[in-house]
């Protein structure tokens, strides 16, 4: 599909150029903070998946992420699911191992069929950035993730762990904890970035963030981008960045990290 349109629409003539590049970062919104252990299975499957499709990188999270940052123990972990797929199992030695599986070639044409569907309706409004402006995109993100998290709360999607096969906790994973030490460090470091800048220019730039946010949020304007690239040449810092887009936006019910498991 992005070979056709590569070539067809856009008159590519290199093959090189008609490659799709593939990065995966598997789901973090199906990992539970009940029983955590089972993201492992959950993220086996989801990086399995992944290589039977084609992709050319990916990235897992930790089991512990729902709980917090990922420990040592789980990032680790993470990178052997990777290397016991590529290693042991021989999936990277064929270029497509579900080839010719009919369940799977229908499947493709469904999604391909259905990606088309979407395309049109795109260019139908002026194209991406138009889509984007209207709030159109977020709208879509947003109905399936109210609708994602419906189907678990009634039972229709099941979660092991959340709504069925649910078990007392009897042992909580260990939460990661920053050392002190490497936390003194990084605050003196901040310290200093923030010392050594011009504060009003930043203060303009976080105030034009806002701004941009509040714009999206009643869906007069869909693009928060340059406001955020303009806020970090004012050298403002990633939480102050996200401090800002809080501000506006706060925890969307979907997205309470404590409404969801």
């Amino acid at each position: 599909m992005w070979a056709r349109i590569a070539r067809e629409k856009y008159g590519c003539k290199k093959p090189s150029s008609m490659h799709l590049r593939v990065h995966t970062h598997t789901s973090c919104f199906e990992l539970t903070k009940q029983q955590p252990l089972v993201n492992l299975i959950r993220t086996t499957l989801h990086a399995l998946g992944a290589v039977l499709s084609g992709t050319t990188a990916m990235e897992l999270p930790g089991y512990d992420e729902p709980i917090g940052i990922p420990t040592e123990e789980a990032a680790v972990l993470s990178l052997r699911i990777q290397q016991v797929i590529l290693e042991e199992t021989g999936i990277t030695k064929v270029t497509d191992p579900l080839g010719g599986s009919y369940y799977v070639e229908w499947l493709t044409n469904k999604i391909e069929e259905e990606g088309k569907k979407l395309l049109r309706q795109i260019d139908e409004m002026g194209g991406f950035m138009e889509a984007l402006k209207s709030g159109w995109l977020v709208t879509q993100c947003r109905e399936n993730a109210v609708k994602w998290r419906r189907q678990v709360d009634s039972g229709e999607r099941v979660v092991i762990g959340w709504n069925k096969y649910v078990v007392p906790e009897k042992e909580k994973i260990k939460p990661f904890r920053v050392d002190p030490e490497v936390a003194r460090i990084a605050i003196e470091r901040i310290k200093r970035y923030k010392a050594e800048r011009d504060q009003a220019k930043t203060d303009a730039a976080l105030n034009g963030l806002i701004l941009a946010a509040e714009r999206l949020a009643k869906g007069e304007y869909g693009v928060l981008m340059p406001a955020a690239i303009e806020a970090a040449k004012a050298k403002a810092t990633a939480g102050e960045i996200s401090k800002a887009l809080k501000k506006v936006f706060k925890w969307g019910p979907q997205f309470n990290p404590q409404a969801t498991y």
